[in-house]
């Protein structure tokens, strides 16, 4: 009986371990690329048939840049530059190209600032010529309404110390809105013709501070034309509708 009870207990042990280490792995994982951290079950419509989230970060903002386009650039300005606070969440996994508003998939935040991604690039290539200048910045994993919509407050209060901890690992828990807004603020004081619009900026945190890592948009030509291209029939078919 004793022979059996302890073998019991190591399996129970090992499964344990192995359930608990799968699930603090994902969970890692889950931090580190954003994917799945704010995935919902279907987005809401818009009236004009658009996805809600896929408006407010993405179409919103596209429609404003397109409507005041002869404006940027003057008022005897070197240049005129534009900021999109992206995510790390912006995966081409996130993005259907039969879709691109996300209305039937789950990962309409990370699809729309893959679009983002995708527009600021488009942006660049047309505009440059005339000052005008595009980039994204990804501000890390910051304690907002956003986040308390993920988990209630409480819970992240009172893990925080831990995530400051984990900093050690997971470089984007900037956490704090001074560390998070960090790398807007540092692009703004930039000279953005000095700067590659092929990379992302990600804001990251260590125990002692915040710094600056940059990676190259993953977003291929198709992808940039096909979001491009349908941002403009979008545009178009809301204006027809406002303007009757």
């Amino acid at each position: 009986m004793d022979r059996w009870s302890d073998r019991w207990s190591e399996w129970s042990f090992s499964l344990w371990d192995i359930l608990f280490s799968l699930v603090f792995r994902k969970i890692i994982h889950m931090f580190l690329t954003g994917e799945g951290m704010l995935d919902i079950a279907v987005d809401k419509k818009t009236r004009d048939g658009i996805s809600e989230t896929f408006a407010t970060n993405v179409f919103g903002h596209y429609l404003l840049v397109t409507e005041l386009e002869d404006l940027l650039g003057g008022f005897g300005a070197d240049y005129t530059q534009i900021i999109w606070t992206s995510s790390g969440s912006a995966l081409r996994s996130a993005f259907d190209s039969s879709d691109i508003t996300h209305l039937k998939g789950k990962q309409a935040y990370g699809s729309s600032k893959y679009c983002m991604d995708a527009l600021s690039l488009t942006i660049n290539e047309e505009w440059n010529c005339r000052g005008i200048y595009s980039h994204v910045v990804c501000p890390g994993t910051v304690l907002s309404s956003m986040t308390f919509a993920i988990l209630p407050s409480w819970f992240w209060y009172l893990l925080l110390p831990l995530f400051f901890l984990l900093r050690i690992i997971v470089r984007s828990f900037t956490l704090t809105l001074d560390a998070g807004t960090s790398g807007l603020v540092w692009l703004t004081k930039q000279a953005p013709d000095s700067l590659d619009y092929h990379q992302k900026i990600f804001t990251r945190a260590t125990w002692f501070g915040t710094y600056l890592d940059f990676k190259k948009i993953d977003v291929d030509e198709a992808t940039k034309e096909l979001v491009h291209d349908q941002l403009q029939l979008l545009r178009k078919r809301v204006l027809q509708k406002i303007r009757g």
